[in-house]
């Protein structure tokens, strides 16, 4: 090849790389734009959501508007109230004066009864006998045994058919009373009674806890399709918190995760249905418990007994249990309480032992050693303890069916 090729090939390899160099930059510009597009218009969309949520939220005069009314409408509800009691009243046919009831007591013998209370009162007497015998005396055919079992029926009758002394407070000074009390008390207070029931479940109280829910839960009236902030807040807190309370409740040695599945019945679980090939870590954990406190101690016969009733419990029961399943169950255990689960033979901590250690005692191979409670205890409060707790293992899609 001359040199005259050699110096074209050349050229064009130049070319090449000269359009090849463009090329990258041209799709480096253009990837650029639309990267930034994009962060545009999630920015924008952020910036809308946010106007949004922010026009959705009661402002502080459309909340004490809400309360006016509220307080409005409970005083025409008190006043319709009392227009009817009028109009029952009214038609209740009318009784003689010497026509007794079903008591026995006349319309003349009772205002003559409240005549005597009033003019007899219990400071002109030195004990309360004299008083009823002072009393009876104006009645001529009543005793003073008589004149106090009337006091007394008609005291129970009348404090039966009152409300509460906070029920008849005003709507703001109710609204006033329940904003000092937490989610709880609210909810207590809203099974006493409907009134109690309509001014506990109030937007203005349940506002601050739907506000409090993380940010990716928090409470929007106009998302929620008009679901009340207290139901929509007992509803988030039960699903955020409610893997919390079922650590609690397993550190406390009861057994929540073996519930959702079956029942405990003389420390042996029994399902309520096939469990599924899902277990969490923290059932297979219970179950190791429950073993090791009927054995009265942990050891690989524990395990190979958990790895047994997990398979007896599934679809098929009659399935072989896989010869390397309970390494599966000690792993998991080892996993859930470190020091603990690597013990074997006699080397297991003493039986009764709960999450959060009971016992110092751990196996020769143990992570536990010269440890002690605090540092066990640190090791279960945190909240990998949880996670580890709720992680699902597929144990039985291996098991032949």
């Amino acid at each position: 090849m001359d040199a005259a090729a050699l110096a074209l090939a050349a050229v064009q390899l130049n070319d090449l790389d000269d359009d090849e160099a463009v090329r990258r930059r041209r799709a480096e510009e253009v990837e650029r734009r639309a990267d930034e597009q994009w962060r545009n218009l999630h920015k924008e969309q952020r910036r809308r959501s946010e106007e949004a949520e922010q026009m959705a939220r009661p402002t502080a005069e459309q909340v004490a508007s809400q309360a006016e009314l509220r307080r409005r409408q409970a005083q025409q509800q008190r006043a319709l109230a009392e227009v009817q009691a009028q109009q029952q009243l009214a038609q209740v046919p009318q009784r003689g004066d010497d026509e007794a009831d079903a008591s026995g007591w006349t319309p003349r013998e009772q205002r003559d009864l409240q005549e005597a209370l009033r003019t007899c009162p219990a400071k002109d007497f030195a004990s309360a006998g004299a008083r009823w015998q002072a009393v009876a005396a104006r009645l001529p055919r009543r005793a003073a045994k008589e004149c106090l079992q009337r006091c007394k029926q008609l005291a129970a009758a009348v404090k039966a058919h009152r409300p509460p002394p906070l029920v008849r407070l005003e709507a703001d000074l109710l609204l006033s009373v329940l904003e000092r009390l937490g989610g709880f008390e609210l909810c207590t207070a809203a099974c006493v009674c409907t009134d109690l029931r309509s001014a506990a479940h109030d937007e203005a109280l349940w506002m601050p806890f739907a506000e409090a829910l993380p940010t990716a839960w928090a409470y929007s009236a106009r998302d929620r399709d008009g679901e009340p902030a207290w139901r929509y807040t007992l509803r988030m807190r039960e699903g955020l918190y409610g893997s919390w309370r079922m650590m609690t409740e397993h550190r406390e040695g009861r057994t929540p995760y073996l519930r959702e599945m079956g029942r405990v019945e003389g420390g042996r679980f029994v399902p309520h249905c096939p469990i599924d090939h899902r277990v969490p870590y923290g059932a297979v954990c219970e179950l190791v418990q429950l073993q090791a406190e009927e054995d009265g101690c942990l050891s690989h016969r524990a395990y190979k007994a958990v790895a047994a009733t997990l398979v007896a419990c599934s679809a098929n029961a009659r399935s072989q249990v896989p010869y390397d399943m309970h390494m599966t169950v000690r792993e998991i255990y080892k996993t859930c309480y470190p020091g603990f689960g690597a013990a074997t033979g006699s080397g297991a901590y003493a039986p009764g032992l709960q999450a959060g250690g009971s016992s110092t005692k751990a196996g020769t191979s143990g992570a536990m050693i010269g440890k002690g409670v605090a540092a066990m205890t640190r090791k279960v409060v945190d909240e990998n303890m949880r996670k580890r707790l709720d992680t699902q293992h597929m144990f039985l899609s291996f098991i032949a069916h």
